[in-house]
């Protein structure tokens, strides 16, 4: 079992701004969910709701952000094209030692 034409055939195209949401969703999730679980486990006097309720919002976080969802594709990259760059880059006049 060979993962590199897995990984091959993966196509990423999540922009930068739609990185930084994701990963603010899944702290925001985490850290409601969390101290919604810390609050209703403090007034049961157990501990484990607390911890349901992270995981709960685990797996509520990794469905919403690791899929490539449209939402995270809104500002696309603009990249310069292959080949454009202009060699004839002028050097320094005076060189630093």
């Amino acid at each position: 079992f060979h993962i590199a034409p897995l990984h091959q055939q993966a196509v990423v195209r999540m922009d930068y701004k739609g990185l930084w949401l994701a990963e603010r969703l899944y702290q925001l999730l985490i850290a409601i969910f969390g101290a919604i679980g810390f609050v209703i486990g403090y007034i049961l006097d157990d501990f484990s709701y607390c911890f349901y309720a992270w995981a709960g919002a685990t797996i509520v976080a990794f469905l919403i952000c690791i899929p490539d969802w449209p939402w995270f594709n809104r500002n696309p990259n603009e990249w310069q094209p292959a080949g454009s760059f202009d060699k004839d880059v002028p050097e320094e006049s005076s060189k630093r030692r």
